[in-house]
């Protein structure tokens, strides 16, 4: 496995997953999790006609993916691991390989949230410290950028930010 990408975006795939992640690294496996979408015939219908002609979607249920043993079945190239939350990344983090694993926070700007990141990409305070938790546990960095050629913004420094901030609020 050359590198596990996980991708939080509440948009899931669209344009800039496409065209940003998926074309840029030459990715041929992905897997969305989501249960609602998993139960949804027409939504994965959807999403798998909007696909690269030599990507293949795999949409599955949170268990369904905490079932999977990544690493014996995607054994080559690049694989993209799409979640539209970090509530969803909360629960998936125990089936997060360690090696050769990027987290990325993407697009989350369709719910209200008070600490920005990016220019779509929007945290509450919970949300900010389940990434800090999941990066130390990992011992990996978790990072916000909508596309893999822009400058990465490290969670952990969002983190530290905001506790300077409440530091100097007290």
């Amino acid at each position: 496995m050359e590198r596990i990408i996980f991708r939080v975006d509440d948009r899931f795939i669209h344009g800039q997953v496409i065209e940003g992640w998926i074309n840029h690294f030459r990715i041929k496996n992905i897997i969305l999790i989501n249960d609602s979408i998993a139960d949804d015939v027409k939504k994965t219908f959807i999403y798998k006609s909007i696909m690269p002609r030599n990507a293949k979607l795999e949409v599955m249920s949170i268990d369904s993916f905490l079932q999977l043993d990544i690493l014996n079945e995607y054994k080559k190239g690049y694989l993209l691991i799409i979640v539209g939350s970090i509530n969803d990344l909360k629960l998936i983090n125990s089936n997060i390989p360690l090696e050769h694993s990027y987290i990325n926070i993407g697009c989350l700007a369709t719910s209200n949230h008070d600490i920005p990141v990016t220019d779509n990409c929007f945290l509450n305070q919970e949300e900010l410290d389940c990434l800090v938790h999941i990066s130390e546990k990992h011992s990996k960095d978790i990072y916000a950028h909508k596309l893999p050629w822009e400058k990465p913004i490290n969670i952990n420094d969002i983190h530290n930010k905001q506790m300077n901030i409440k530091k100097i609020q007290e």
